[in-house]
């Protein structure tokens, strides 16, 4: 069961899976087993959802996921509490694991230039850059980070996140 959660939890984030549609899926269920429904409710709404905005490889490991727990709705529900709590470690965990390289990046090419006295990399996918000064305006910098960043760390390519310029 947490294997299951563990692995629906990676491949949520492959997918580009956000977290409110894992929770949505949380509250669905929970409402689907107090009301009494069959399974076969669920198995349709998740078909909906795959019909309408949800990857459709997670669609279908979900469906794998009810069918191996013999539509057993409880523990269905406990590997859904599995995925969401790790969905948002693994999300965080390619972000995290460039952090070193990230703060050298930022440092080498901006450091001097710009005076940079601090770099926060947080697991909310944030880049908090602290100057002194500026002869540019903030987004210039902004900018001008993020595609450094995006250009010379590979696995930054198609990640979202936010460059903060604060200067004071």
């Amino acid at each position: 069961m947490y294997e299951k959660g563990d692995y629906l939890a990676k491949l949520s984030v492959e997918e580009k899976m956000s977290p409110r549609q894992l929770e949505d899926l949380l509250h669905k269920t929970k409402r689907i087993i107090a009301e009494g429904k069959e399974c076969s409710y669920l198995l349709n709404h998740i078909k909906y959802q795959m019909s309408r905005d949800w990857s459709w490889k997670f669609g279908e490991e979900l469906i794998k996921a009810i069918e191996e727990v013999k539509c057993d709705l409880n523990v269905f529900l406990e590997i859904i509490r599995q995925m969401i709590m790790l969905h948002r470690y693994y999300n965080a965990k390619n972000f995290m694991e460039s952090k070193d390289e990230i703060e050298k990046i930022i440092r080498e090419q901006f450091g001097r230039k710009y005076g940079i006295t601090d770099i926060t990399v947080s697991a909310d996918k944030k880049i908090k850059v602290r100057v002194p000064r500026f002869i540019e305006g903030p987004k210039f910098l902004k900018d001008r980070i993020e595609k450094a960043l995006r250009e010379q760390i590979p696995n930054l390519r198609d990640e979202e996140f936010n460059v903060w310029i604060d200067y004071r």
